[in-house]
């Protein structure tokens, strides 16, 4: 039996046993894994059903993993369709991955903005942007081709981390770590993860820093889950709806509209000028 033939049959399975699976996406570095179901299938085409966190992480990646205990290995699949009102996700071109989804050792999660960073060789110094980070571990990109110079090497590594509860909005991180990969990316760039040697009191802002920033992640998605929610109230109400919930739409955007939600806003100014507050 094929790898596809093999895929197939087992999904198949699933469908006449309402044998239950799991989803999987990384939403900026956050595992997303919860439980779900195969509805049906067409053709090579699945249709799953996903939760509403679920489905914006995967709209997010264009992808998902499939896990399921019987299954020899992960599956993973793209994405071609997402319908977060109905919580369902159509799949294809569906696949064995050689590794598992869940070898990540630790959880990662992406920086809110733009995380500068230097690292120190000997007397070289080279500087680059965080991609994610994890209790561990950094993954790095370098504006410098290099991937011979740094691998195995010992560093030192300077960068910031966002923390509120500091007088200055942040803390100063200067510790040291290995170079565990190196790979060039493109011409010019270069892409490392070093394992960090962590020591008082770094390692206590390094938790610290991923505790809230977990939590930053999920409440992102609750908010647009919330967003979409309000929006679809705002389409099927029909008769005018009072202040206080535009000014909640506001409030779920965070005062940042997209194109999409001027277009909503745009039909309170248009067709209720005297209920809208001013802006």
């Amino acid at each position: 039996m094929s790898e596809d033939e093999q895929i197939h049959h087992y999904l198949r399975t699933c469908i006449g046993n309402q044998t239950p699976i799991k989803l999987l996406n990384i939403y900026k570095g956050l595992c997303i894994n919860t439980v779900s179901k195969i509805i049906k299938a067409n053709g090579d085409t699945y249709f799953v059903h996903c939760e509403s966190l679920q489905g914006y992480s995967i709209k997010f990646e264009n992808k998902t993993v499939i896990q399921a205990p019987d299954l020899p290995k992960d599956l993973e699949a793209d994405v071609v369709y997402v319908n977060i009102d109905k919580s369902y996700a159509v799949l294809n071109n569906l696949k064995f991955l050689e590794t598992s989804a869940n070898n990540r050792q630790n959880t990662r999660v992406q920086p809110s903005i733009r995380t500068p960073i230097t690292i120190s060789y000997k007397k070289n110094s080279f500087h680059g942007n965080i991609l994610d980070i994890s209790t561990q571990a950094l993954a790095i990109i370098l504006n410098h081709s290099l991937s011979n110079e740094l691998r195995n090497k010992q560093v030192n590594l300077k960068f910031k981390l966002l923390d509120e509860s500091n007088e200055n909005g942040f803390v100063m991180m200067d510790i040291d770590g290995v170079v565990m990969f190196a790979q060039e990316v493109g011409v010019t760039k270069t892409k490392i993860v070093v394992n960090m040697q962590l020591n008082k009191p770094y390692d206590a802002y390094l938790l610290k820093y991923m505790y809230d920033r977990q939590k930053e992640l999920i409440l992102e998605l609750k908010r647009a889950v919330k967003v979409h929610n309000t929006k679809k109230k705002i389409l099927k109400n029909q008769t005018l709806l009072p202040k206080i919930h535009l000014y909640n739409y506001l409030s779920f955007c965070n005062s940042k509209l997209h194109v999409k939600e001027y277009r909503y806003l745009l039909f309170f100014l248009r067709n209720f000028p005297h209920q809208v507050p001013y802006l």
